[in-house]
Order: C-alpha cells, then structure tokens, then sequence
C-alpha cells in the first residue's frame, strides 16, 4: 500500500508539473527529474503493471499519461536495472572512494 500510495502521489505530482510547465510556470530541468524518476519506476515489473492498471481506470491525467507512454516506448519494459534508467540512483565514484 506505501509504494502503491508513493506512485501515485508522485505521479499526480508530476502531472501538475506538466501543466505548469505548459503555462510557463515550471522549468523543463524539474519536471524531466520528475519525470525520469517517476517513468524508472514505472518501468520495472512491478512498476508497470501498476501503472498499467491505474492508466486504465483513469487514475492519472491526461498530460501525465501521454508524457509517461512516450518514455515508456522508448524503454525496454520491464526494466530489469533500475540504476540505468535513473543513472542519478548510483553512487558517484568520489562517494565510494570514502566508504
């Protein structure tokens, strides 16, 4: 219930995004962050039946809905590393260098 509550708290999140990003009062940079780390979620296994089954009872707006299918065609779903879809989840080299 906590992960199902997550995405779709942060996807209704990002879909605001998106609309305030169309009326200019949103940066592109913001809203591509959220919206690659909401579609990497949603393209793991479990992720995408989630998503699958909330797009099709209309949870989700229309501007969230139609930026997320874009990326998702463009991605190999499932994704089964997580880490390469959101590149920013790793660890940087210098952090490692200290652990």
């Amino acid at each position: 219930m906590k992960g199902a509550h997550a995405l779709i708290g942060m996807g209704n999140h990002l879909d605001l995004l998106l609309k305030l990003k169309k009326k200019g009062l949103e940066t592109p940079d913001n809203v591509r962050f959220m919206t690659d780390a909401f579609v990497g979620l949603v393209s793991t296994k479990g992720g995408n039946k989630f998503w699958r089954d909330m797009a099709s009872i209309d949870m989700f707006g229309d501007d969230l809905l139609k930026e997320v299918n874009s990326k998702l065609h463009a991605l190999e779903v499932p994704n089964t590393d997580l880490t390469l879809a959101l590149p920013w989840l790793r660890a940087d080299r210098e952090w490692l260098k200290k652990t």
